[in-house]
C-alpha cells in the first residue's frame, strides 16, 4: 500500500507521455486535435487526445500509422531513458548533487524509520548502520538482506561474552528462560533480564541457562569477547534465543557527520528484541548518504521507486 502513490503517479506520467506522442505526431501531420485532457477514473489516472476521424482518413496509410503508433513509440523511448537512469545515471546524478555512496565503505544509510517502531527513537535518518551483531555489512544492502531475511530467523554465534563475578547471583531465578512462541522473551516480570547460555553449550545445543541484564552485557563495547570459559574470570555466555519471534540483535549505528555530541552518542550500540523481519520492514535503507543536512535522505529512494 505504501507504493500505491508511486504507481498512480507513474501511470499518470506514462499516460501523459503516451498521449503527447499522439498529439505531436498529429501536429506534425497537420491534423487538428479536437480535445485533450487528463482524468481520474475512481483511483486510475489517465490522459486522452481526441484526433478527428475525417482528417485522419485523408492521410496515406503510413502517415496514419505514424499518428496511431506515436504513443507506443514515446513509451518505448521513456522505457529506454528509465533503464539508463536505473543502470547508473540516477546514481551518477545524485553523486554530483551532494550525495555519497557507501559502496566500498560498508554499511547502509537509514532512509526512513516507521514511526511506530521502537527503532524510531534510536535511529536518525542519514545515520549509517554498519554492523548487525558480529556481521559487518561490507556488501551493503546484500549483507543487510542476508542477515535479516535469513531462512531460519537466527544466526549461530561466533563469539560469546565474558561475565563478571558480581553477576553470578542474578541468574538463579530462571523465569526469563521459560521461552516458547507465546513468550519469546520469557516470563520474568523484570524486562531488563534476558536468558543466556554457556557459549560452549550453545555450540553443541545443550542447555546451561542463566538470567542476566541484557543491556549491560550486550550493549557494552568494552566487554571482553570469548570462545571458552578459560578466557574469562567466570563464564563465557551468549543469548539463548530458541524462538524466532524473540531474537536479540545488536545494532551498530554511526550518526551523520553534521551531528555533534560525545563519541558514545555519535557511534552507538543498541539492542533490538523481536523478529528479524521486523527490522527489515521498519527501516528503509539505501547505499547513498547525503553529505549535507539540508538534503533529504529519502530523495534517492523516492526517485528509484518512481523509476522502477
Amino acid at each position: 500500500m505504501s507504493h500505491l502513490g508511486y504507481y498512480l503517479f507513474a501511470l499518470l506520467f506514462c499516460g501523459l507521455i503516451h498521449e503527447a506522442g499522439h498529439a505531436i505526431a498529429s501536429y506534425s501531420e497537420k491534423v487538428p486535435i479536437q480535445s485533450a485532457g487528463v482524468f481520474v477514473y475512481y483511483l486510475y489516472p489517465g490522459a486522452f487526445v481526441n484526433v478527428p476521424d475525417q482528417p485522419l482518413q485523408l492521410l496515406s496509410p503510413f502517415r496514419q500509422l505514424k499518428i496511431v503508433c506515436a504513443g507506443v513509440w514515446h513509451n518505448a523511448i521513456l522505457y529506454l531513458l528509465t533503464l539508463l537512469f536505473l543502470s547508473g545515471g540516477l546514481k551518477a546524478g545524485l553523486l554530483l548533487c551532494g550525495w555519497k555512496t557507501l559502496e566500498g565503505l560498508g554499511g547502509v544509510s537509514v532512509v526512513d524509520v516507521r514511526s511506530l517502531s521502537p527503532l524510531a527513537t534510536h535511529l536518525s535518518t542519514s545515520s549509517v548502520i554498519y554492523r548487525l551483531d558480529d556481521h559487518p555489512l561490507d556488501n551493503n544492502i546484500i549483507d543487510w538482506n542476508d542477515f535479516l531475511l535469513f531462512d531460519q530467523g537466527r544466526h549461530r554465534p561466533t563469539q560469546g561474552f565474558c561475565t563478571e563475578k558480581y553477576l553470578d547471583n542474578l541468574g538463579k531465578c530462571l523465569e526469563c528462560c521459560e521461552i516458547n512462541d507465546d513468550t519469546p522473551f520469557g516470563k520474568s516480570p523484570n524486562e531488563t533480564l534476558s536468558c543466556f547460555q554457556d557459549f560452549k553449550s550453545a555450540l553443541d545445543l545443550k542447555k546451561d541457562l542463566v538470567c542476566l541484564p541484557a543491556l549491560e552485557i550486550l550493549a557494552s563495547r568494552d566487554r571482553k569477547r570469548c570462545t571458552s570459559d578459560n578466557e574469562c574470570e567466570t563464564k563465557c555466555i551468549t543469548p539463548y534465543m530458541p524462538s524466532t519471534g524473540g531474537q536479540i540483535v545488536r545494532i551498530y549505528a554511526r550518526m551523520p557527520s553534521w551531528v555533534q555530541g560525545p563519541p558514545e552518542e555519535l557511534d552507538k550500540v543498541f539492542l533490538f528484541e523481536g523478529e528479524l523481519v521486523d527490522i527489515w520492514e521498519s527501516v528503509k535503507v539505501g547505499i547513498l548518504q547525503p553529505r549535507f543536512w539540508i538534503l533529504p535522505a529519502s530523495i534517492p529512494h523516492i526517485l528509484e521507486l518512481l523509476l522502477r
